[in-house]
């Protein structure tokens, strides 16, 4: 019996501190109906490290429910909730 031992053959190449979860990715692309560029992927890491996953989920559903599944307007709403003051409990529970 041969056995192959893959561990350490992959590196990874995301930089230190880019912890993106996979279903934040999954999300997006759900929602998008498509497979996201790099650069978008890269504005969802950005809104993810300046705002909580949670929030940048309420925001992808918010866009979803006006039909304006795009980065600009996604990120709109987090700089709007976000100057409003609200929290990720205030949004979840539907306080705009």
């Amino acid at each position: 019996k041969v056995v192959f031992r893959l561990d350490g053959l992959v590196k990874n190449s995301q930089k230190v501190g880019q912890s993106l979860s996979k279903s934040l990715i999954s999300e997006f692309e759900d929602e998008f109906g498509r497979d996201l560029s790099p650069q978008e992927m890269q504005k969802i890491l950005d809104l993810a490290e300046k705002f909580t996953e949670r929030q940048v989920i309420c925001a992808l559903n918010e866009a979803s429910v006006y039909n304006k599944r795009n980065l600009t307007y996604i990120e709109n709403v987090l700089i709007s909730w976000s100057n409003k003051g609200l929290t990720t409990e205030d949004i979840e529970s539907g306080v705009r």
